[in-house]
């Protein structure tokens, strides 16, 4: 049975659910952090091992690259947004940009003598606190608004119970990021610590499996088979991280010229939906040549949000709904374009002012370290 890929990947306007990204400095090396555990060889170790082993300003570039296009992509007030290039050229890619900038980050930190119980705690604390908290929030908020919601939910537990198997149906759509990249790292995990197989071979491994076996939309599971490509995709960068600089270097501005055209014009390619992969890859390639060129001249992208940009993906969607639901309400039709603006630079502005105040005043007691922990802090 041929499948294709998850529509949130190519064509996202056509579903209910929306997708964000990934943390900052520490929560994205936290987030993104893998293990591959003891009593590995050498050979085996070295299928991960990055090329550099230091704090990456690439990578910090295209975290914050990737939050202002996510941020973009939920500034969606109404559906005639949905139809516009950059809300369609926007979702061809930033989803597998995150993911593959989490791959990276999978590779470049070495906790690699972390044991199971040790690697299950952080990741829990980093991803499945924050998504129980946002999600409760969330599904409380929802569900004493009642149908005036813009996805209602019923306020009972089993209806509770199924946001969390069902991470699409999520009250906070976009969360389901996290599932899938908690589930994505336990299994790099058992895949690196109890197979030790080399990390090339899960790229066919996963194309295959994907598309022959039947969408499983419990716990997301499709997604999570689709993704572990991008996320495969990063570690292999980080691993040749040098070959594919010193390509994108030799190209400089004619590379980035050449593959934005193809990027900002695959919206209008038609072209069969298991292209997905395809336009995922010029839209990442475009990410990393665009990032290279502005290295080159010195140009940072808002290197204050990148502490943050976890934070931001956790909180923006509280005032992006406010726009959406409540400003749109209470305006007329062709305002929309005006409350589009809002609710980017609300997403953006009120997430990071939330972050800097707690990270500032949040810093001892068991009260503060927990809501650090769900703001992603």
């Amino acid at each position: 049975m041929i499948r294709r890929p998850p529509r949130s990947t190519l064509f996202p306007y056509t579903t209910l659910f929306r997708s964000m990204g990934i943390g900052d400095d520490s929560s994205l090396s936290s987030c993104a952090s893998s293990v591959i555990g003891e009593g590995i060889s050498e050979k085996h170790y070295s299928s991960l091992k990055c090329s550099k082993k230091k704090h990456s300003i690439l990578v910090d570039n295209l975290c914050v690259f990737a939050m202002l296009l996510v941020l973009i992509g939920h500034a969606d007030v109404v559906d005639h947004y949905r139809t516009l290039w950059i809300y369609k050229w926007v979702y061809l890619f930033h989803m597998p940009l995150f993911f593959c900038v989490s791959g990276y980050l999978f590779a470049l930190t070495e906790s690699y003598s972390l044991k199971v119980s040790t690697f299950v705690r952080k990741k829990t604390f980093r991803l499945l606190i924050p998504l129980v908290v946002i999600t409760t929030i969330g599904f409380l908020l929802k569900s004493q608004i009642g149908i005036a919601a813009e996805r209602p939910v019923s306020t009972d537990f089993i209806s509770y119970l199924h946001c969390f198997l069902y991470p699409n149906d999520n009250p906070v759509a976009y969360l389901w990021f996290l599932t899938v990249l908690f589930e994505i790292q336990i299994l790099i995990f058992v895949y690196y610590n109890f197979l030790a197989i080399n990390v090339k071979w899960l790229l066919p491994i996963a194309i295959v499996t994907f598309y022959i076996i039947p969408e499983i939309n419990f716990l997301y599971v499709s997604q999570a088979i689709y993704y572990i490509v991008l996320f495969v995709c990063g570690i292999l960068f980080c691993r040749y991280e040098k070959e594919v600089i010193d390509y994108l270097h030799l190209r400089s501005w004619g590379m980035m010229i050449l593959l934005g055209v193809l990027s900002v014009s695959s919206p209008y390619i038609i072209l069969p939906i298991y292209f997905a992969i395809i336009y995922a890859l010029i839209g990442i390639f475009f990410s990393i040549s665009l990032v290279l060129n502005l290295q080159k001249k010195n140009i940072k992208i808002f290197p204050k949000l990148r502490k943050y940009t976890y934070t931001i993906f956790l909180l923006s969607w509280f005032s992006q709904s406010f726009c959406r639901t409540v400003l749109m309400s209470h305006f007329n039709f062709s305002y929309w374009p005006y409350i589009t603006v809002i609710s980017f630079i609300s997403g953006l502005f009120i997430s990071y002012g939330i972050g800097a105040v707690a990270s500032r005043y949040l810093k001892t007691g068991v009260l503060a370290r927990f809501l650090r922990i769900s703001m992603g802090l």
